[in-house]
């Protein structure tokens, strides 16, 4: 059994929690929460880390038959290179799907996210009564320049999740990059419930909440470590970073 605890714990399923401690099974399965306000860093066997802890990320939205485009020359106008570089046949470009595939994996397992969607369809937009609105801050602006309307959707009662959409604008393959971009540019809108788009949102969109995307007993939704928080604004920046602990 594993004590973990860091700054503030986010666990996507209510508050914050200040210096509290997460408990989970060897196996990564999630026993509780504990707050403590005692002098909680001598208990035995605690980690303790300077930074917020949140469950791993999901990313909604992956352009995953288009992997073998990441690293190409992005598009610009005029040209045909992105449709011509896109089509072509993958085994030609990195030696094949399955190697393509095992690549990205370790990339995003390494990035602290849990779970992938490969394109829109899988989260059922634009018909359902809990629609889910995937954002791709990184692939708009390379795509478009400009950010999606994050604003004046808050008001039409859609949930946002976050996802990296295309490998060519986005070879990060990074959710903490786009939460990153997403307060950059809305910076009204808190990093508590960024997270919840990048965690718990992006998990029922791809109906896994059962057991990813919260800090709820009995879910495996892994365990990450973000450093480099401006505690007294409660916001990441340029130098955050993302560790998986669990």
């Amino acid at each position: 059994m594993r004590k973990i605890s860091a700054t503030y714990i986010f666990p996507c399923n209510h508050p914050p929690v200040k210096n509290g401690i997460l408990i989970c099974e060897d196996d990564g399965s999630i026993v509780g929460i504990k707050e403590n306000k005692e002098n909680f860093r001598e208990l035995e066997r605690l980690e303790f880390y300077s930074g917020i802890l949140v469950p791993g990320f999901v990313n909604a939205c992956c352009r995953l038959e288009i992997l073998h485009t990441e690293g190409m020359s992005p598009w610009k106008p005029g040209t045909g290179n992105y449709v011509k570089e896109v089509n072509t046949p993958q085994d030609e470009n990195t030696g094949g799907q399955e190697a393509i595939s095992c690549k990205a994996g370790r990339k995003m397992w390494a990035n602290g996210i849990a779970a992938v969607g490969g394109t829109p369809d899988t989260v059922g937009l634009v018909a359902t009564e809990n629609p889910w609105f995937v954002l791709c801050p990184l692939t708009n602006l390379g795509t478009g320049k400009q950010m999606p309307p994050v604003e004046s959707s808050q008001t039409k009662n859609v949930g946002f999740c976050l996802g990296t959409g295309d490998p060519v604008y986005n070879p990060q393959l990074s959710i903490l990059a786009e939460i990153i971009a997403v307060q950059q540019y809305f910076p009204e809108v808190k990093l508590e419930e960024i997270i919840q788009w990048a965690c718990i949102n992006g998990a029922k969109a791809l109906k896994q909440d059962s057991l990813l995307g919260s800090f709820e007993k009995g879910k495996k939704p892994g365990v990450n470590l973000i450093s480099g928080i401006d505690f007294k604004k409660m916001r990441v920046s340029d130098k955050s970073r993302v560790k998986r602990l669990v």
